[in-house]
């Protein structure tokens, strides 16, 4: 199961045709709106999750009825009511800020080893190991960083 934040929703289509934000939420590459937090093309998310030998399955769309003038107007039960028959939707199109994807794994990769919870991107490596400053690869001995708690495995020192 993979929850993201959606780039293309009809809020930042809106928003974009209006000239109110520079990035366009048809542009397949991600947005950091704030630091280590992103919005994706689903497109491109469809892609990532296939070229890592995942299968898509289902899709629903979720906040449909986020923005504060539906949320002043309409009763809560009412509104959940209604997001919960909208999110079957999600398999037409994607137009909310959030998305939910179950996917599959296809492939006939490696298995992993038993008790492993990471692999080093920069070398496929399972054997990490947790220090004061976050993840060590035994291999090549690339550090990824926790902070808050938080692993970031995008940038690391070489």
């Amino acid at each position: 199961m993979l929850e993201f934040a959606n780039k293309r929703n009809l809020k930042s289509i809106a928003r974009w045709l209006l000239r109110r934000q520079t990035w366009s939420p048809f542009d397949r590459a991600p947005v950091e709106f704030a630091q280590l937090n992103f919005d994706f093309h689903p497109d491109a998310v469809t892609d990532w999750l296939l070229a890592a030998d995942f299968k898509a399955e289902r899709r629903l769309t979720v906040s449909h009825f986020r923005l504060p003038f539906f949320k002043r107007l309409l009763p809560l039960p009412l509104l959940v009511g209604m997001d919960s028959l909208a999110q079957w939707t999600g398999g037409l199109w994607q137009l909310t800020p959030s998305v939910f994807v179950r996917a599959r794994a296809t492939g006939t990769d490696e298995a992993t080893p038993a008790g492993a919870l990471w692999r080093c991107p920069a070398c496929g490596n399972f054997d990490l190991r947790s220090g004061l400053d976050g993840l060590t690869c035994t291999e090549c001995q690339r550090l990824w960083a926790c902070r808050d708690g938080i692993y970031d495995f995008r940038d690391a020192p070489a």
